[in-house]
């Protein structure tokens, strides 16, 4: 218990720093990872998740855990933190374990400084960022495995009791190393943890790729523990290198169809070239000086032509190249250190296009992975030169620790540096020692909450990042969408797409949101100027279009909105389906339709064209129930019945709670003599809406008259009718002739027959002849004693 008493002291400190992120909301892309996303509750989903190529990008893990955890909390935001937060704890504990197994002094301090440091908080505070966190757990395991199965592999040395002809010899690293030409023999322990993990790479593939590097990271480990990269590292890496091969191409496709046409960067591989060597000391200076974090960087701008450019990249290169030369233990560790901390930071330098680019070139989720490469390198520096206990130091073992850097990371070194091969101090540490660590500690653990604090909602998060950076467009334009969205603040919204806009002239979705705000405010004519600015300014966009169209309808400009419409579909259908803005407009798209047709239908009495709208939308979006309802009107104006019905049966299966659904097919069903579900369906309406006059009436008619005896019930008729008439205030001569109806079926003849003739009454105001003749022959029933019975199923309709 006692030697897992630091590993519980990590995770407790861990959980402690992110105090803030324990409540805290979803923020900024959450919405379509998490919120809006259908994967984490429709049926069938499953098989979506894990063989649908139509998906943005192919991380299966990833949204299998979301529908986990939406499977036991739904959308509560605390329950998602929580699992960041637990995942990257955890995390911490394995670097102190994976650490400890390398023989890396000051194990358990750079476990503290992953654990606690504020560059991370991007990764475990937001909550679409579970990527990273299930990434690194499922990444960090898997070393923990592979070096497990190596221990065991090589302990079966030559002894006399041994069956097994293997021996080993002495490396100068004080490890054991494999004479060219020896046999190992697999123990069934060694090809256990071999496989558990090569499964855990797997699953972290599908977690997030960004942890493809590993394969080379196991090279780097053998190269620094034995000196040399023999050919069965290589091969025992073989099915890693694999597994990247095929998931990272899958996911590569994926995210190049999410982009689609759109223009991540425009800069040449030179350009890339000279970009990755800044950006990997841009990422060294934040692991070293976590200070002034942001969501959003600026994107640097660098020219290909100078030669100044190329210089961070030169310098580093250079250093390696030196590391290499002198093949001191101190350089030995820092190459392989900052050579893990380059390969980690690989697939996010900039040779490849990442969606996030649009953004910024840099992102501090983007080195959680590298940044236990300077994080090591600083702890076993801090140990070795500040820890080591004085009674170890010789004069001249003292005079080395003053003057140059000594890392010893290999056993054999550490232990000339009074550490045991586990990572740890022989002695208790110095007072002073301890003072500068729990203050270095103390200091991270500030910084971190600090950075956590900020990310408890989207508007504190992007009011901090344009505090931080008020040059910052991207930050202004998405704080105005996050007053638009969560807070109904529009007045700041368009204060906010004011300034995006003045940093950044020109920016088409910035334009179009501020007209949709403008709108709100009951703005219509700024609100039209902005969107013509937009269409302007890219004319193949989609969404200006079909806002321009719906604000042209509310001005009673029809022709010109459905053309605004009508170009909108057009230029969603020639863009890439799969980029990102195909995927943000598809909703646009379907809606357009609808619109549209609606006009076709209800204003111009198209029908035909009306009809090919409605199914294009349908097409599009099989289960959207405004659709199938408004192609049912469509279709019974054109008589065709039988089609109407499947419509209206389709929209209730989508949306069962559309009772004015129910009440027209109700009335579509008695019409067809099945009065028993329309009955059913009559009945439902008036679950769903009590007070619906419509429904009152269809039932109480069919109460009332239907030629089936076991289906009326007068009583309960009579109460409908009264009600409908109530809420119609006596003023519908269709609701008192069903009111006369129920009277007589109750044999109140009398008051029936007072009915009819108020019915004729309003029907004579409204010169309704069809009703009048119809209500004649009610009357003359009622005259007779007899009761009103609807043998041909005609309902009581217009």
């Amino acid at each position: 218990m006692n030697a897992w008493l630091p590993g519980l002291l990590l995770f407790g400190c861990c959980i402690l720093a992110y105090a803030p992120v324990w409540h805290a909301g979803f923020i900024w892309d959450d919405d379509r990872h998490v919120t809006q996303n259908p994967l984490l509750w429709e049926p069938g989903a499953w098989t979506k998740i894990w063989f649908s190529e139509d998906l943005p990008q192919y991380y299966p893990m990833l949204f299998t855990v979301w529908r986990l955890q939406y499977i036991f909390w739904k959308l509560d935001p605390a329950g998602y933190h929580w699992v960041n937060l637990l995942l990257h704890a955890t995390s911490s504990v394995l670097v102190w374990r994976i650490l400890r197994r390398l023989q890396i002094p000051g194990a358990w301090l750079a476990a503290a400084l992953f654990a606690l440091h504020p560059v991370n908080v991007e990764s475990v505070a937001w909550v679409s960022q579970l990527k990273n966190t299930l990434a690194m757990a499922f990444f960090l395991l898997s070393l923990l495995f592979y070096l497990r199965s190596e221990e065991d592999l090589q302990s079966k040395v030559q002894s006399p009791k041994s069956k097994v002809q293997t021996t080993f010899s002495s490396h100068p690293d004080n490890l054991p190393a494999a004479r060219p030409g020896s046999r190992f023999t697999f123990h069934v322990s060694s090809i256990v943890f071999y496989c558990l993990s090569v499964l855990s790479f797997v699953l972290g593939l599908l977690s997030k790729p960004a942890i493809a590097p590993l394969p080379f990271v196991l090279l780097l480990i053998a190269w620094w523990q034995r000196g040399r990269i023999q050919l069965r590292d290589v091969t025992r890496i073989l099915p890693f290198f694999c597994a990247t091969l095929v998931i990272g191409l899958v996911t590569y496709r994926m995210e190049q169809w999410r982009i689609g046409g759109e223009i991540v960067r425009s800069d040449g591989f030179l350009q890339r070239l000279a970009g990755a060597g800044w950006a990997v000391w841009f990422y060294l200076s934040k692991a070293l000086f976590p200070v002034h974090l942001v969501s959003i960087y600026p994107r640097w701008e660098i020219p290909a032509t100078r030669l100044l450019s190329y210089a961070p990249g030169i310098v580093l290169v250079a250093a390696f190249f030196l590391c290499w030369l002198i093949r001191r233990p101190w350089a030995k560790a820092l190459l392989f250190g900052m050579f893990y901390f380059v390969i980690m930071l690989g697939p996010v330098l900039g040779f490849m296009n990442i969606g996030f680019m649009n953004y910024s070139l840099a992102a501090d989720h983007w080195q959680y992975f590298a940044i236990l490469g300077p994080l090591a390198l600083v702890s076993s520096w801090f140990y070795t030169v500040l820890a080591t206990p004085f009674s170890r130091h010789t004069q001249d073992e003292t005079k080395k620790a003053q003057t140059g850097l000594r890392f010893p990371l290999s056993p054999a070194e550490g232990e000339r540096a009074g550490v045991r091969g586990n990572g740890d101090i022989v002695q208790t540490l110095p007072l002073n020692c301890s003072l500068f660590f729990g203050a270095l500690l103390l200091t991270m653990t500030i910084l971190t909450f600090r950075q956590s604090s900020i990310y408890e909602n989207s508007e504190k998060l992007w009011a901090a990042t344009v505090a931080a950076d008020p040059l910052c467009w991207q930050a202004h334009s998405i704080l105005a969408d996050t007053y638009v969205k969560e807070s109904g603040l529009y007045e700041q919204a368009v204060s906010e797409y004011e300034q995006a806009l003045a940093l950044h002239p020109g920016f088409v979705n910035n334009e179009n949101n501020l007209a949709n705000v403008y709108r709100r405010l009951k703005q219509p004519q700024k609100a039209i100027e902005h969107l013509r600015k937009a269409v302007a300014l890219d004319p193949r966009a989609s969404a200006p279009h079909f806002n321009l169209g719906a604000l042209l309808l509310d001005q009673g400009q029809v022709d010109e909105a459905i053309t605004q419409f009508e170009v909108g579909i057009t230029n969603a259908v020639l863009m890439d389906p799969h980029s990102e803005s195909a995927l943000a407009d598809a909703s646009g798209v379907v809606q357009a339709h609808l619109v549209v047709g609606n006009i076709l239908l209800y204003r111009k009495g198209e029908l035909d064209k009306a009809i090919g709208h409605y199914r294009t939308a349908l097409q599009l979006k099989p289960d959207f129930a405004d659709a199938h309802i408004n192609l049912a009107e469509a279709l019974t104006r054109k008589g065709l019945s039988d089609e109407v019905v499947k419509e209206y049966q389709a929209a209730l299966a989508v949306k069962p709670d559309a009772f004015e659904a129910h009440q027209v097919l109700a009335s579509l069903l008695f019409k067809r003599q099945q009065p028993r579900e329309a009955v059913a369906h009559f009945q439902r309406a008036l679950e769903l809406s009590p007070d619906f006059a419509r429904a009152c009436d269809g039932l109480a008619w069919i109460l009332a008259t239907c030629p089936e005896a076991p289906l009326r019930d007068g009583q309960r008729a009579l109460a409908l009718a009264q009600k409908a008439e109530s809420l119609t205030e006596g003023r519908n001569a269709l609701v008192i002739r069903t009111l006369a109806a129920a009277y007589a079926e109750k044999e109140h003849y009398k008051e029936a027959l007072a009915a009819a003739h108020r019915a004729e009454q309003l029907a004579s105001e409204k010169n309704d002849k069809e009703l009048l003749a119809r209500l004649k022959q009610d009357t003359e029933l009622y005259q007779k004693g007899s009761a009103l019975r609807d043998l041909g199923y005609a309902g009581n309709s217009e």
